[in-house]
């Protein structure tokens, strides 16, 4: 009868841990397809950022160019607030935005997020702005940024900003 009992006892303990195993793995299962869909997302929006900076690369009307692009980045993906600036001799100067309350005046090319990227030649992602200490905002409310360096003939020639009122989430 004691072998019985413990048989009994060990099989309880056995289909505890198997339960919760159970859990364990539904909860990563879950946690796995989220993680999927961000990156797919994630690629997608890269691939639109490709194909943007080759455009660029290719277009000659370049003010319309800009202007399509902001509006197309704002309406396909939600961002709040999308700029695009001009690199001239001796500032960012704005071409194109959409989703801001005001145009976005000239900024040094030393100073912001946008004179980081020009200066290393790199995208840049800002998952809390208020944690980058080269954030210039334009617009009140928003946590997430990239910026995204635009290169014509290997030279670039303005910089893409992308912001939006969701943290961590761009």
């Amino acid at each position: 009868l004691g072998a019985y009992m413990s048989l009994a006892m060990e099989q309880a303990q056995l289909y505890e841990e198997a339960k919760a195993s159970e859990q364990t793995f539904r909860e990563l299962y879950a946690l796995s397809e989220k993680q999927s869909r961000d990156l797919s997302r994630r690629n997608d929006e890269l691939l639109l950022l490709e194909r943007v900076r080759d455009a660029v690369a290719n277009e000659l009307e370049l003010v319309g160019l800009y202007q399509s692009v902001a509006d197309n980045l704002a309406r396909n993906f939600g961002y709040h607030a999308v700029r695009i600036f001009e690199v001239t001799e001796t500032a960012f100067r704005p071409v194109a935005q959409l989703g801001v309350s005001e145009f976005a005046r000239d900024i040094p090319l030393s100073q912001g997020v946008a004179g980081r990227v020009l200066r290393t030649n790199r995208a840049d992602l800002i998952p809390d702005v208020m944690k980058d200490p080269d954030y210039v905002g334009f617009e009140s409310g928003m946590l997430s940024e990239i910026s995204v360096p635009l290169h014509r003939r290997g030279e670039v020639v303005g910089i893409l900003s992308v912001e939006t009122r969701r943290k961590d989430n761009i």
